[in-house]
């Protein structure tokens, strides 16, 4: 042999994780939000929640996607984290039913004659099926596939290697060794089951044996840790106490493994005396995280208050001004709200010019941002209720009313331009110079209409009547040029891949969402403040 394929062993790798992706994500569409009520309602009892997330992850074959999912959970306050912790130990097990499907099908049937026959099916179905649930699960099918093409690619490679290197002595390394290479592939890959797919090929090729194969395995466990510290940040504390129990699990677990290795090696293959080295490798795997449980669950409780005194309480408030105010204290509460309803005013301002490109943002980035700016309206509708129970003055009952509104205008804004994100979108990406003239058109008007807005907001002293007949004409201007455009476009009895009334709601959306952000301004200026 002349040369190692390394586009054969990373077209495996390939193969199986994007196998993997998209297995995970049409399992996911399949269960939807059946899944979420399983994992929320299966935590009234640790053992029970141990036992929800290794079927969860067993069935979507991904422990960082159930781990993430659950640590979503519980900051948004579903699940506490002693249930969130149960399902991460679950998780931990279920994840290694990855190891058994490939070492139980992937080297012992003929791969050709099982993946290509499942990935025709898959494919073809994907795109020629119309049901969404057919659709699915046919894409389910063409990922599992994918997965054992991969697995044969990776044999193969191991099996070419192990002959291309047979006087390299690469099963001559120390411990420490294999236990950080399966470590960086885990953390590189973001998945401990392709890098265990990679040491079981390792094994089928020759390449390594089992006592290697295992230390790459309890890297892998710790690698995977890596998915879990990264989504603990800019979270709030319940999500990062989850986060942070799955690192510590995984720690002590992967810890107590490398010291009871040469316990298990005897257990493995003298006791339950299995002989098959793929067979070996994933009982191991699958021993070392359910000894790890049986060793955590009964402290739960302790576990737990030490995750709670490692990360403490933070200030997950997005609020800055209402955050210290006393709502009993109506003068100093109603000016911390006046500044809040500023600064809330000022952050949809930013997020709108993010939706037309005025401000570089990343689109992935959108969602967070939107859901940012609810949870600072839902702080700032809390902090208005509890001052609307106490006595209030009618001038203070009103200029209280009006704030509230200020807010609730601007947030209306925002979700009229956040649904036609996706118009803006195929309006930004059009091969029609026609449509993206519009776009560009639209997104002129728009930044100089948000320019002028935050003028105003800036310079409290500018007298805001004057401030909003600019603003309407501005918004005026908008809605005519925009017209006008949309009517040129028609008129030339052209094909264009975006329909009139998608671009009349766009016309409509953003005049909306002009008209409700100066009402915002108009209510805000009415406070005096």
């Amino acid at each position: 042999m002349s040369h190692f394929p390394w586009w054969t062993l990373l077209a495996g790798i390939g193969s199986f994780m994007f196998g993997m992706y998209v297995m995970e994500q049409a399992l996911q569409q399949l269960m939807g939000r059946t899944f979420k009520l399983f994992l929320r309602r299966q935590t009234k009892r640790p053992l029970q929640a141990v036992a929800s997330g290794a079927i969860a992850t067993a069935l979507l074959q991904s422990s960082s996607m159930v781990s993430l999912m659950v640590m979503s959970l519980a900051g948004a306050g579903v699940i506490g984290l002693q249930s969130g912790l149960g399902l991460i130990l679950g998780a931990n097990l279920g994840t290694t039913a990855t190891g058994w499907l490939v070492s139980v099908f992937g080297f012992r049937f003929d791969l050709p004659d099982l993946a290509y026959p499942l990935l025709a099916l898959g494919g073809i179905g994907a795109v020629f099926l119309r049901n969404i649930k057919w659709q699915s699960f046919a894409r389910a099918l063409a990922g599992f596939s994918l997965m054992f093409v991969g697995i044969g690619l990776m044999r193969d490679s191991f099996i070419n290697l192990a002959d291309y290197t047979s006087n390299l002595q690469i099963d001559s390394h120390s411990q420490p060794w294999y236990v950080i290479l399966g470590f960086m592939l885990a953390a590189a890959l973001h998945s401990s089951s392709a890098t265990v797919a990679l040491a079981l090929s390792s094994m089928a090729g020759g390449l390594i044996g089992l006592e290697h194969a295992m230390l790459l395995v309890i890297g892998a466990d710790l690698g995977t840790t890596m998915t879990a510290l990264l989504a603990t940040l800019k979270s709030n504390t319940t999500k990062r106490r989850v986060g942070w129990s799955q690192i510590l699990f995984n720690v002590f677990s992967a810890s107590a493994a490398w010291l009871m290795l040469p316990l298990y090696l005897k257990f493995i293959t003298g006791v339950l005396e299995v002989h098959d080295q793929l067979l070996a490798l994933v009982s191991f795997h699958s021993m070392m995280n359910l000894v790890g449980i049986l060793l955590v669950l009964p402290f739960v409780s302790p576990f737990c208050n030490v995750i709670t005194w490692m990360v403490p309480p933070s200030n997950d408030s997005l609020s800055v001004s209402i955050h210290d105010s006393n709502p009993n204290e109506t003068q100093t509460a109603l000016d911390a709200l006046h500044m809040e309803s500023h600064k809330f005013l000022s952050r949809s301002l930013s997020l709108l010019r993010s939706y037309f490109d005025i401000e570089q943002v990343a689109a992935s980035h959108h969602v967070r941002k939107y859901d940012d700016l609810k949870k600072y309206e839902n702080e700032i509708a809390i902090f208005g209720l509890k001052m609307q129970r106490m006595p209030l003055s009618e001038s203070d009952a009103s200029e209280l009313g009006l704030l509230v509104q200020s807010i609730r205008n601007a947030a209306t804004a925002v979700k009229d331009i956040k649904d036609i994100e996706h118009n803006l979108d195929e309006l930004r990406n059009s091969a029609s110079d026609e449509l993206f003239g519009f776009y560009n058109t639209l997104k002129h008007c728009q930044r100089e209409f948000y320019q002028q807005l935050q003028t105003t907001l800036d310079k409290h002293g500018l007298d805001k009547t004057e401030a909003m007949h600019l603003l309407n004409d501005v918004a005026s201007t908008t809605h005519r040029m925009a017209s006008d455009d949309v009517y040129r476009l028609f008129s030339r009895k052209t094909h264009h891949e975006i329909m009139i009334p998608s671009l009349l709601n766009v016309i409509r959306a953003v005049n909306n969402s002009n008209e409700s952000l100066m009402r915002s301004l108009l209510i805000d200026g009415a406070t005096g403040k």
